[in-house]
This record gives structure tokens, sequence and C-alpha cells, in this order.
């Protein structure tokens, strides 16, 4: 993960693998946690172009399976943030990019 990308050992003296075995150990949580906060910056009440930002992060070619698992239905999140990405392509669409209109048409369908 970017986070402890710096150097070769964590903090602590901590060998690399240990870390990747820690954050591998919370991925469920970074799951929600990462969910929540999309709910948070795409929510319909916050102005369109913070949720414009929030979505360009969200198509981050970095990240292809960022949205795919925060809409996830098992997740307690995942259907209100789905109604507010909907809501978003439906009620903004000219307001948003190409780019986004088509990234976000792409990733509805997986």
């Amino acid at each position: 993960m970017w986070l402890f990308s710096q150097g070769s050992t964590g903090r602590g003296g901590a060998p690399r693998q240990q870390w990747r075995r820690i954050l591998w150990s919370c991925r469920d949580t970074f799951r929600v946690q990462i969910g929540r906060l999309l709910v948070h910056t795409l929510s319909p009440a916050l102005p369109l172009r913070d949720r414009k930002e929030a979505l360009e992060f969200v198509f981050d070619p970095a990240n292809p399976d960022f949205l795919k698992e925060s809409l996830s239905p098992g997740l307690e999140h995942g259907p209100k943030l789905a109604m507010y990405l909907y809501e978003m392509l439906h009620d903004h669409k000219d307001a948003l990019t190409k780019r986004s209109r088509v990234l976000w048409a792409i990733s509805w369908r997986h």
C-alpha cells in the first residue's frame, strides 16, 4: 500500500513484510472506512464542485477496483453510495467530464 512504501522498514524497525500482513489483516476495516468517506464526499448535501473532485478520485486508474469494492452490496454503505453516484450521473450529467461519464458507465456494468 502506498502509505507505507517509503522505506524498506516500518516504524520501530519492523520489516516490510510485517507491515503488509498488518495492512492485509485490516483490509475489511479500510474498505468500510473508505466507503463511509466516499458516501460523505459524494453526498448531495455537498457542493457539486466538491463531489466532482471526489468522483475523479474514485476513477483513478491506479485504483481500478476501488469503486467496485466500495459498491459491494454487503457493505452497509454500498447502496447509499450507489444511489449518490446514480443521482450525480443522472441529475448532473452535463456538469461531469466526458471521462467521468465514460468511466462511471464502465464501472456500473461490472
